[in-house]
């Protein structure tokens, strides 16, 4: 039997949303109205099943009759991997549309730019970015955040030029980019995580929207990665060192540490069997944002561990989506 528990006045939706997915909701954000009387529209089903076949991305792009632009660099002359991909779909010139940045994982230490999780996005009318940012070989904690908000500047400065929207950014990340993700939606108001990347350093890195699946919140909390304290992990090469060597740093590396009220409004997938990020990372996180009074949803899936096929469903994507309508589109 499903185990439902309330944070707040979402029974009705938790439960329903139980229902259809099987999941155990701990929180969950209101669909929007469309998504309510269809919670899986048929163009989202189609879409996925699209993404799951040879080429999928680039016959959905092709569907959207998608405008690509890659390998800009939103530094100039940095980094190799300081540089994003950015897909506009067609049919929306004249109207500036939102954009949903999409933050790859890969513990900090591997991964490229990519956007093929976010892609379902552009058949909604959604500008979809992918961006890469430097690894931990390269350099740890903060060069990563400085990266992801130097991109986000640099698609707030050049909205008008690409036909996307400035004041409606959200960004999406899975793992390690769910992090950084989360971090970049806490830290909005954070002058000593910006960075002075860019030629944009004027330019706000505020989000309004974020996707966290399975991203740690909080260093000091738990243990992350399955030992945090192994020098060579994942954890203490992104900070640095340790956490226990490092609490200052490892505070400052967590999204957790910076909730303020106003701060992006934040879903949360997480597996209730993940053993790399335990569910008490997202548990916390989403308690603290609340208490705080940000909008935040929590969705548990207690049979998923560290991803699987729950979290790319056309159920968790048409969920996804609603969120991201109803903070950027207004749904």
């Amino acid at each position: 039997m499903n185990t439902i528990r309330s944070f707040s006045l979402l029974r009705f939706f938790c439960e329903r949303w139980a229902v259809l997915c099987g999941a155990a909701v701990v929180m969950a954000v209101p669909a929007s109205s469309s998504s309510a009387a269809d919670p899986v529209p048929q163009d989202i089903r189609d879409t996925v099943a699209a993404l799951d076949q040879r080429g999928g991305v680039g016959a959905v792009l092709k569907r959207a009759e998608a405008e690509s632009f890659r390998d800009l660099p939103y530094v100039k002359d940095g980094h190799e991997r300081q540089t994003l991909d950015l897909h506009v779909p067609g049919g929306k010139r004249g109207k500036a549309v939102p954009v949903v940045v999409y933050i790859h994982g890969g513990g900090w230490r591997n991964g490229k730019k990519s956007s093929s999780n976010a892609i379902p996005l552009i058949t909604r009318g959604y500008a979809v970015a992918g961006i890469g940012y430097r690894l931990s070989d390269a350099a740890s904690f903060p060069a990563q955040i400085h990266d992801c908000k130097a991109a986000i500047r640099w698609l707030r400065a050049y909205a008008k030029e690409y036909g996307i929207d400035p004041d409606r950014i959200g960004v999406w990340g899975q793992s390690a980019g769910a992090h950084l993700a989360a971090l970049l939606g806490t830290s909005g108001d954070v002058s000593e995580l910006e960075g002075d990347l860019g030629e944009h350093t004027g330019v706000s890195s505020r989000v309004q929207a974020v996707c966290d699946v399975f991203g740690p919140a909080d260093f000091l909390l738990s243990d992350v990665g399955g030992k945090s304290d192994n020098p060579k992990g994942p954890v203490a090469l992104f900070l640095g060192g340790p956490p226990s060597d490092r609490r200052d740093i490892a505070r400052r590396a967590s999204p957790a540490h910076w909730i303020s009220s106003d701060d992006a409004s934040v879903l949360i997938l997480q597996g209730g069997q993940d053993r790399t990020v335990p569910p008490v990372q997202s548990r916390d996180f989403a308690e603290r944002l609340e208490k705080a009074g940000v909008d935040v949803g929590l969705i548990e899936f207690p049979e998923a561990g560290h991803g699987g096929p729950e979290f790319k469903s056309a159920e968790t994507i048409a969920k996804i989506v609603a969120f991201f309508d109803k903070h950027l589109q207004g749904e």
